[in-house]
């Protein structure tokens, strides 16, 4: 990560997400559903860490909490579960959560809520997933950073199941774990470009 000179990590150099296909059982049944984490350097909007498995549910939740503070990132994770919330409540970590984007207010008709368990991460509806999926087809596209011309972003993917599922995608059929946590992931990367945009434009009135 990056750091300054005393050696602590950057505040929002980093974003992460979590695929809140948490999954709140540690028994499934019929299902592969996994748990998925991706963390992005906000600066190159290139993704640096993953995990991607299943676990007892503390486990995984341990797992996200620990790379969010190990990244010094923002976690926006998919709010249908309950299941982490509560554990990073329990753990007085909820500092590490991601408040609902203010942009999808805009983009996919979402309540901005600011009270409870609901002030956090983001519900999954159809508009949300299809907001997501845009967003996802215009980071695959974008020029790669610090890269010749022509050479963009699905070109530096380093997570072999993730581009397996990328291939795979259908919105009808199948299970796309790391396409919902990368969802997430670029919901809070666009909302926080928007504030950043606003900000400038009125420091330049």
């Amino acid at each position: 990560p990056y750091r300054r000179q005393r050696q602590m990590c950057i505040r929002d150099s980093y974003i992460t997400t979590h695929n809140c296909d948490t999954y709140d059982d540690d028994k499934v049944v019929d299902t592969i559903s996994l748990g998925s984490i991706f963390i992005m350097d906000s600066w190159t909007r290139r993704i640096v860490a993953e995990y991607t498995g299943r676990r007892l549910t503390k486990d995984f939740y341990e797992i996200t909490r620990r790379l969010t503070m190990y990244y010094n990132a923002v976690n926006n994770y998919e709010q249908n579960k309950k299941g982490l919330f509560s554990y990073y409540e329990k753990v007085k970590s909820l500092y590490l959560l991601a408040e609902t984007p203010k942009s999808l207010k805009d983009e996919a008709g979402t309540s901005i809520i600011r009270t409870g368990n609901r002030k956090y991460g983001t519900t999954t509806t159809t508009a949300v997933i299809n907001y997501g999926i845009n967003l996802i087809l215009n980071w695959l596209l974008e020029e790669a950073y610090g890269e010749d011309a022509n050479i963009s972003n699905v070109f530096k993917i380093k997570s072999k199941g993730l581009l397996e599922e990328l291939i795979k995608y259908n919105p009808k059929h199948g299970n796309y774990d790391r396409i919902f946590s990368l969802i997430m992931l670029l919901i809070l990367v666009e909302d926080r470009h928007r504030i950043i945009a606003v900000s400038y434009t009125h420091l330049t009135l």
